[in-house]
């Protein structure tokens, strides 16, 4: 995994992890923001939608099994 692949796998697993969907929105805005030199809405590259989503995936089952090991009697 290169640094920039783990660089968008983390940033969609700790926006996920700490903000729910609203951190996975976030870090897809900032990565588009950062990828277009300011310019949003232009299409990002689909390796950093890839490595966001990966990462964001992860997260979400990992926020899953904290919540039931948190609630477990």
């Amino acid at each position: 995994m290169s640094a920039n692949e783990f660089g968008n796998y983390i940033a969609g697993y700790a926006g996920v992890y700490h903000l729910g969907y609203g951190g996975w929105i976030g870090m897809r805005l900032a990565g588009n923001f950062y990828a277009n030199q300011g310019r949003f809405w232009e299409r990002e590259d689909e390796e950093s939608i890839r490595d966001i989503d990966s990462g964001a995936g992860d997260a979400w089952g990992d926020r899953l099994e904290d919540d039931i090991r948190r609630n477990l009697p």
